[in-house]
């Protein structure tokens, strides 16, 4: 129901554009730039992959990178039919993370937020800076800037509560006893969230662990936008690195609050409607964030789903 609204604020995109216009465009789209900037993608997985890895690595333990690979496309099939926040897939990727960590769910869990907490803080970062610098460029911005609050209010508290869960999982710990549940329930959330906090001061002795973590974070999220401004380049929308860059960013804020799977349609119309005061037309804004949605979100889908699909063929054959 949810991927059926998002796909119906597409078609209403595309209803209210020059429809000539965008089959036009994508016609003349150049396929080199389509694949370049789908390796650039592929580059980005990589690195995200990377980053699980070293983590893994810093709480003791040594998993194999194709094993991080698979645990990472599983997560975003799961997190691209999901809205949550591009966190839907973060309960498969727990669940397949247990047999490399001696089937601990609390180091799981404890491996998936202390990553998820590290790249969200850095995308808040890259919210705010640009939220600040759109509104103070467009001050004349209507209510549409109602939407931008609302989602950066979003990721704010999505953040804090992250940080709640790594930072204070003892918090957790004492809150518990007011839950109306067994006892013995009880003891086992204690016992996780003692065995989190645990995991997550180890990983996190080394103060260089974090810094080098945020460092790689923001260097992930800043590639995003070395993508769209390369394809906004090939499609001649030209409007500089910082403002592509910014759309970008506030794009994804928008997007993250879970209505549709993915930000499906909410991605579409948050990167028409932003683009406006910066002259771009309907149909190249259009065009763009399809091209744009199909490098960073379709293709990936895609990608994911042929490996999963792989993967369940080869073991039928065993």
């Amino acid at each position: 129901m949810l991927t059926l609204l998002g796909l119906i604020l597409i078609a209403l995109l595309l209803w209210q554009s020059d429809f000539r216009e965008i089959t036009s465009s994508l016609a003349s789209v150049s396929k080199d730039m389509l694949l370049f900037a789908c390796f650039l993608q592929i580059i980005t997985i990589y690195l995200i992959c990377l980053q699980w890895q070293l983590i893994a690595k810093k709480m003791g333990c040594i998993i194999p990178f194709k094993n991080i690979f698979h645990i990472n496309m599983a997560g975003t099939f799961v997190e691209s039919v999901t809205p949550a926040a591009k966190a839907g897939g973060e309960a498969a990727k727990v669940v397949l993370l247990k047999p490399h960590l001696n089937n601990s769910t609390s180091q799981a869990l404890a491996l998936v937020g202390l990553q998820k907490t590290i790249s969200m803080v850095c995308f808040l970062f890259l919210c705010i800076v640009s939220l600040s610098w759109f509104l103070l460029t467009f001050s004349d911005f209507g209510t549409e800037s109602v939407a931008l609050i609302i989602g950066l209010l979003f990721i704010i508290a999505f953040v804090a509560l992250l940080g709640a869960f790594i930072k204070k999982p003892m918090l957790i710990h004492s809150l518990v006893a007011y839950l109306p549940v067994k006892e013995s329930f009880k003891d086992r959330i204690c016992t996780s969230m003692t065995t989190i906090d645990a995991t997550i001061k180890s990983a996190l002795k080394d103060k260089y662990v974090l810094t080098s973590q945020l460092i790689l974070s923001t260097f992930i999220w800043l590639f995003f936008a070395v993508k769209s401004y390369y394809i906004a380049l090939s499609l001649q929308v030209d409007i500089g690195f910082i403002a592509i860059a910014v759309i970008t960013y506030l794009t994804y804020m928008v997007a993250m609050v879970p209505i549709t799977p993915g930000g499906l349609g909410t991605f579409e119309g948050s990167m028409v409607l932003l683009l406006a005061p910066l002259g771009v037309a309907l149909h190249e804004a259009l065009l763009l964030a399809l091209i744009i949605r199909f490098v960073t979100f379709w293709f990936v889908f895609a990608v994911s789903a042929l490996y999963l699909g792989g993967q369940q063929l080869l073991k039928s054959f065993d």
